[in-house]
Parts: C-alpha cells; sequence; structure tokens
C-alpha cells in the first residue's frame, strides 16, 4: 500500500543508530532531489548505491611487446600492441588509438611514456606527446629530452601527461619523436605505455 510521510527531522529512538528499511528494500531519491550530508555525519552502506558520484570509468591502459623502428626527426605513432585494461572496449589494435565510447564524453587524464634508444649512444633529442583525432593536442603536451655536445645518450624516456576535455568519438595515440644517429628504436622494456580514465565530475 503506498504511503506518503513528510517530516522536518527523524531521529533515532536510542540516539546512537537509524536503520532504513529492511534486506531488499529499495529507496529512490527522485530527479532533481538533494541529498545532503552534514559535516561529521556518516552514511553506511552494506547494499548497492547507484547513481552516486562516479567510477573514472572509461580507463584504459597499453603497452607494447615489441620493439619498433622510427625514422629520425620525424613524430611516429607508437604501436601498443598489448592491452592490459580496456573497461569500454575503446582500442582499435589495427590503428593504434583509443576511442571514447558513445555517452562517455568528460574530462579524462592522459599519461603516455616512450622509452627511445638508439646503440650508437647519439640520442639528441627524445620527445613524447598525445593526438586527438589525428593531430597533437598542444605543444605544452610535448615532453623533450635533449643532449648536447659529445657523448650524447644512448637511451631517454620523454613522458607527457594532463587533463583534457573529450567527446564521444574523439579517439587518442601517442607519438614520438627522435633525433639523432641512424637507426632508432623504441623499446619497451616496462616503459612504454599510454594510460587514460575519466576524472568523476
Amino acid at each position: 500500500m503506498a504511503s506518503e510521510i513528510k517530516a522536518n527531522k527523524i531521529s533515532p529512538a536510542t540516539g546512537t543508530a537509524f536503520t532504513l528499511g529492511d534486506s531488499g528494500d529499495t529507496f529512490t531519491l527522485p530527479s532533481g532531489a538533494t541529498l545532503a550530508v552534514a559535516s561529521g555525519a556518516i552514511i553506511s552502506n552494506a547494499g548497492t548505491a547507484s547513481g552516486f558520484g562516479g567510477n573514472n570509468t572509461p580507463v584504459f591502459r597499453a603497452v607494447g611487446n615489441s620493439d619498433q623502428s622510427l625514422s629520425v626527426s620525424t613524430w611516429t605513432k607508437v604501436q601498443l600492441d598489448s592491452v592490459d585494461i580496456d573497461t569500454d572496449s575503446g582500442w582499435d589494435s589495427g590503428n593504434y588509438r583509443w576511442t571514447v565510447p558513445t555517452g562517455e564524453g568528460g574530462k579524462y587524464f592522459i599519461s603516455g611514456a616512450v622509452r627511445l634508444y638508439n646503440a650508437g649512444g647519439d640520442l639528441q633529442e627524445a620527445l613524447a606527446t598525445i593526438y586527438k583525432n589525428g593531430s597533437e593536442l598542444h605543444a605544452s603536451w610535448r615532453n623533450y629530452w635533449r643532449f648536447y655536445g659529445s657523448g650524447k645518450a644512448y637511451a631517454a624516456v620523454p613522458t607527457t601527461n594532463g587533463a583534457i576535455e573529450l567527446s564521444a568519438g574523439d579517439y587518442i595515440e601517442l607519438y614520438a619523436y627522435y633525433s639523432g644517429g641512424a637507426s632508432p628504436t623504441i623499446t619497451r622494456a616496462q616503459s612504454t605505455h599510454l594510460t587514460i580514465f575519466k576524472l568523476i565530475e
């Protein structure tokens, strides 16, 4: 039987705890209503709560299992071929890109790293950056490693990260850049990765 109780305050008779309903009951907070919890108050939930806050999904992380050669002084897409996490199946393994799923637009945090190596020890410049929809997001996403003079480096691990607003259908790729001697390589060694997760707003 449906009924309605209207009151300004409900307090436990003992002054210690208040139990709302029984096991299996469902309580609905209508659209537009606000649940305000005062400072110092505690709401304990042993059941299932839906529609509150968020859970930082979609979450995605990919790494690579094999080395990848790249051209000197050219931006090259990093071919990540091993996916650790992809909660919403956004990864395109043929194009090495992650796409924001339908209904999941919002603010995201993106982190990437690339290990660049040259056996000759003459690596001069190493960069990593993020591309959105086929173009670099912004030069501020670039992380530079530069080496000057004799005795240049064999390897560097530039990283890139930041928060950005994305819409459903936007796709993200990790790119690397190298300058120095010939035959540069993107090596794996647990360093090269792309990680993406949605921020709770």
